[in-house]
Order: C-alpha cells, then sequence, then structure tokens
C-alpha cells in the first residue's frame, strides 16, 4: 500500500473511485457515453477517465472558467439552471455533489425548491431519453458528520421529496434518492 503522505501517491486515483461510488458508477458505464459533468471543478473526473483511456466524451460545466489564455479542450461555462446545450445531447448527466451544495445554502425553503427544479428540469431536458441524470449527494473533500444541520435536511427531507414531486410531474423515473440520486429519462 502507498503512503497517502508520500510524493508517489495519486490522490486523484482515490478521488476517481470516490466519485464513481458516490454516482454508483463502474468504469465501464462510461464507456462510449458522450457525458455532462455539472459543477467539475478542475475536470478530474474527465482527466482521470482519459488518462485510463475509457472511451467517450465528458463535457465540463463550470460556473467561471479559471482565467487562463484559453478555455481548456472539454470545459463550458454554465450554471446548472440554464444549460448551453440543445436537448436530448449527453447519454449521462452527472453532478458530484454540485448540485445539492449549490442550492442547500439558500435559507429561504422555496428558493431552494425553485432553483432544484430549475436544475433538474435543465438537466433532463439535455440528457437522451432512456439516458440517467446521477447525482452524488456528497463532497469528497468533506464527511457527513461535517456537513450543517441545514444541509443534512436538505439531503435527507427536501431533496428526495422535490425530486419524487418532479418526476410525477415530468417525463422521468425516481431509480434511487438515497445515497445516490438516479433519474431515469422515460422514453418518447
Amino acid at each position: 500500500m502507498i503512503n497517502p503522505e508520500s510524493e508517489k501517491y495519486d490522490r486523484s486515483e482515490d478521488n476517481f473511485r470516490f466519485q464513481l461510488r458516490e454516482l454508483q458508477l463502474r468504469e465501464q458505464d462510461l464507456e462510449g457515453k458522450r457525458i455532462l459533468d455539472i459543477g467539475a471543478g478542475w475536470g478530474d473526473f474527465a482527466k482521470k477517465v482519459k488518462e485510463k483511456k475509457i472511451p467517450g466524451e465528458i463535457i465540463n460545466l463550470e460556473p467561471i472558467i479559471r482565467p487562463q489564455k484559453e478555455v481548456p479542450r472539454g470545459f463550458v461555462a454554465g450554471i446548472a439552471q440554464e444549460l448551453p446545450f440543445p436537448a436530448d445531447t449527453f447519454d449521462l448527466v452527472i453532478s458530484t455533489g454540485s448540485i445539492p451544495r449549490l442550492f442547500f445554502n439558500f435559507k429561504d425553503e422555496a428558493v431552494r425548491k425553485e432553483n432544484t427544479i430549475w436544475a433538474l428540469e435543465e438537466a433532463l431536458r439535455v440528457v437522451k431519453p432512456g439516458s440517467k441524470i446521477r447525482m452524488g449527494r456528497t463532497d469528497w473533500r468533506i464527511g457527513e458528520e461535517q456537513i450543517e444541520p441545514l444541509r443534512i435536511g436538505y439531503l435527507r427531507d427536501e431533496l428526495p421529496q422535490i425530486v419524487q414531486e418532479f418526476c410525477a410531474q415530468n417525463k422521468c423515473e425516481v431509480i434511487s434518492v438515497t445515497p445516490t440520486l438516479i433519474i431515469e429519462k422515460k422514453l418518447e
């Protein structure tokens, strides 16, 4: 076993494995897919997929692209509530912690719900029929014991209820709400 403190330790592998577990995915589930990663950060998930030579394409969505000479290939500036893509573009939409993390900070429950629904509508719009949206509920950098009560209440109570109500009124089916939120867009 490699010591996590050593220079040879690859923290990105641990992060990648965590994201796969959090999204209830296996490497082979990514093969040949066009994937949207909402809240991709530095694009580490996509980098690891490329490094492992897993065929497919990952588009990294971030609200602010960090300043540099040009936007790196595979990155798109945008927000979850207004995805800059045509309908039925992706085979899979993922978000590891970003969607829940974005909205639990709103103190007003109605605002949290409105923004969550808005992001779900957009994710549902851009995913192909028969394909899935997978949202991990936590952030690999923090443990659940460190999450403040408002976030825990949102994740355990509000979010599952919002998702159930949303899919009851839209063309989707809830596959799972805990620990991973999995929604499948129904075939037309």
